[in-house]
């Protein structure tokens, strides 16, 4: 039996997934010793150490990364397939972009590593290679969420693998989250039955979950789909 189109996607969304959670882990890791490191006026107390944080997150970035590299030819061409079906708007204009921002950073993603694996340039040390590659991994991780929630958009249906007490909880997260004004909108959309469905990302959730709801986020009636 050939796998359906949600069961081919899982393995990308999972290593995608994977790396946004370490890399959001590493970032804060990065931000937290930055700002310790930091004298009255602001200034770092140590200019090497700090270079040698910010070697050391470039680096864990890649790492985090690597997982995805054989992945993101088919989770861009899967969201683009997505993004075909959607009627012409700003939003989807937007996400036109993005798309095309994750397929530039792909490309020198790959481009940089290939290089570096034929014939590591004598005077590029591995520390200035990740410097390079930094702003291209902080791309894919800034838009992680938007690509994912366009890969998993026609399979929200395929995913209400959640018990009644793991919806309810996450119902309370979503509204508190919503009530304080921290809650992240994805996408919108409504579905073939005529349902509006909505994809949000809670704050601060380093596991990187994406969250189907049902209906509008501000009324009583607000269900939790899936994840």
């Amino acid at each position: 039996m050939s796998p359906t189109p949600d069961q081919a996607a899982q393995p990308s969304l999972d290593a995608l997934t994977g790396y946004r959670g370490r890399y959001a882990v590493a970032h804060r890791m990065w931000n937290e010793a930055v700002e310790a490191g930091l004298d009255a006026l602001g200034n770092p107390r140590d200019v090497q150490q700090r270079a040698a944080l910010t070697a050391r997150r470039n680096a864990e970035a890649l790492a985090a990364f690597r997982p995805v590299l054989e992945h993101t030819g088919i989770l861009v061409s899967r969201a683009r397939a997505t993004l075909d079906q959607l009627p012409s708007s700003a939003p989807r204009r937007k996400w036109q972009a993005i798309l095309d921002d994750l397929d530039h950073s792909s490309d020198q993603i790959h481009r940089i590593l290939r290089t570096w694996q034929k014939a590591p340039p004598a005077e590029v040390t591995a520390e200035a290679r990740d410097a390079a590659l930094w702003p291209y991994l902080c791309s894919w991780a800034e838009h992680a969420a938007i690509l994912q929630a366009l890969v998993q958009q026609h399979d929200v249906e395929l995913r209400l693998n959640l018990t009644p007490e793991q919806s309810e909880q996450l119902l309370a997260e979503v509204r508190e989250a919503r009530a304080e004004g921290r809650l992240r909108v994805m996408m919108s959309w409504h579905d073939m039955a005529g349902r509006r469905i909505t994809t949000v990302e809670l704050p601060d959730d380093e596991l990187g979950r994406t969250i189907a709801v049902q209906g509008d986020l501000d009324t009583p009636t607000l269900t939790v789909l899936g994840r």
